[in-house]
């Protein structure tokens, strides 16, 4: 049996709030970095290096040089999927913990924690850091593959997080 939360649209499940609650910050980050992208490229006066130009040197370089609306229109996307991966974060911590500042702070401090031990051991290019700004690392640090990992990693702590609160502690939505 489904659980529901009542709240101030009535009853629905917990699916239905999370995909609510992160879907709104996928399509306003979205809208927010697309626009961005359109004034940069349209309404903005073109930019003509003075020395050599190093774009086609970075990851999907070639596709930025030569399909920049499109390539801003892809980072967009993905970098709306990591906005929500964060903010369902957010609302599953806001299920489960009834202390504002943990609900409102946890997300930056997996994101922080996560950047430090990443790059402590070793492989920088599994942060989600580096899978939001794929031109922080150099070209050949960075693969399509790599990217996928540090949302991976937030996915299963997510997932982690639900599992311990549901199974060992046994706690209910309805008990907060």
């Amino acid at each position: 049996m489904k659980k529901k939360i009542v709240g101030l649209v009535g009853v629905m499940t917990i699916a239905a709030a999370v995909s609510v609650s992160a879907g709104t910050s996928y399509v306003g980050y979205s809208l927010v970095s697309f626009v961005g992208i359109i004034i940069s490229l349209y309404f903005l006066p073109e930019i003509t290096p003075s020395t050599q130009n190093d774009s086609i040197n970075k990851f999907a370089g070639e596709y930025f040089v030569h399909h920049p609306l499109m390539y801003g229109f892809w980072l967009s996307v993905w970098r709306s999927v990591i906005g929500f991966l964060i903010s369902s974060f957010g609302f599953v911590l806001s299920l489960y913990i009834n202390n504002i500042f943990i609900v409102l702070t946890g997300p930056f401090v997996y994101s922080i924690l996560e950047n430090f031990i990443l790059s402590v051991l070793g492989v920088p290019f599994f942060r989600l850091v580096t899978s939001f700004d794929p031109n922080t690392l150099d070209q050949a640090a960075v693969t399509t593959e790599r990217l996928l990992v540090g949302p991976i990693i937030l996915i299963i702590f997510i997932s982690g997080f639900l599992l311990y609160f549901k199974t060992f502690k046994k706690i209910s939505v309805y008990e907060v």
